[in-house]
């Protein structure tokens, strides 16, 4: 961990800090969160796998790694240094639960796949909450609601 922190933030205390500051990195958290969102399309929730799913995983890890090894660089630490620190982490809730679950995606496709898939999800409910909006009153019933579509996408 020495080499890992500056002097004075040699101790193991000091763990949960150095993870705080290594993943309150905005550019972590835009360029991970942008490259989930503008791909989770391709993820459904069948059980099979698609060779493009594997593509877009590699493509994830080496995003990943870039951005972090950068931002390690920056503030002088080693990778070596914050995986230790990583491993020992247990981030459950807060801002930096989606930089860490982002992290933990890329050494687990099952962790990736399921991150994906559950974005996909959550961005097609936004996307039907908000053409629920536009439905004419006329037509709220559950009967015209497959008219209401055909209608919305004419």
């Amino acid at each position: 961990l020495s080499k890992f922190s500056p002097p004075y933030m040699a101790s193991k205390s000091d763990k949960k800090w150095n993870f705080d500051y290594v993943c309150m990195c905005p550019t972590l958290d835009a360029v991970t969160n942008s490259f989930v969102d503008e791909h989770c399309i391709v993820f459904d929730n069948e059980d099979e796998n698609k060779l493009a799913y594997s593509e877009i995983h590699h493509e994830f890890r080496r995003l990943v790694d870039r951005v972090l090894c950068d931002r390690l660089a920056e503030l002088g630490f080693s990778i070596e240094g914050f995986c230790d620190i990583f491993v020992s982490s247990d981030v459950t809730h807060g801002p930096k639960k989606k930089v860490y679950d982002h992290i933990r995606a890329t050494d687990s496709f099952t962790v990736f796949k399921t991150m994906m898939v559950a974005r996909n999800n959550e961005l097609k409910k936004e996307a039907l909450q908000a053409l629920s909006k536009f439905s004419p009153p006329y037509m709220a019933s559950k009967s015209d609601k497959k008219w209401n579509f055909d209608y919305v996408c004419m």
